[in-house]
């Protein structure tokens, strides 16, 4: 059984500088770091925090297409990241 090829960190890095959707992930993920209470100590860092949360998101979005590219040509069985 092959599996689907886990991005990279230049990878989720390299998405993250080419997306257009960076505005709405930003709300979504200052959304969620309110519910979770996560922020960091030092606020000058926030836009680090996020920066990183999106790339995160990014990884999983490229693991998730690599997955189903695979899955639809019967390569691989339900995997998690």
């Amino acid at each position: 059984m092959n599996h689907a090829q886990r991005p990279t960190v230049a990878e989720a890095i390299r998405i993250g500088e080419r997306s257009c959707e960076f505005q709405p992930a930003y709300n979504f993920l200052r959304d969620m770091m309110n519910v979770y209470q996560c922020h960091p100590i030092d606020s000058d860092n926030e836009w680090n925090l996020v920066c990183m949360l999106f790339n995160i998101y990014n990884a999983g979005r490229i693991y998730g297409i690599r997955q189903e590219r695979a899955s639809r040509k019967g390569r691989i069985e339900n995997e998690h990241f």
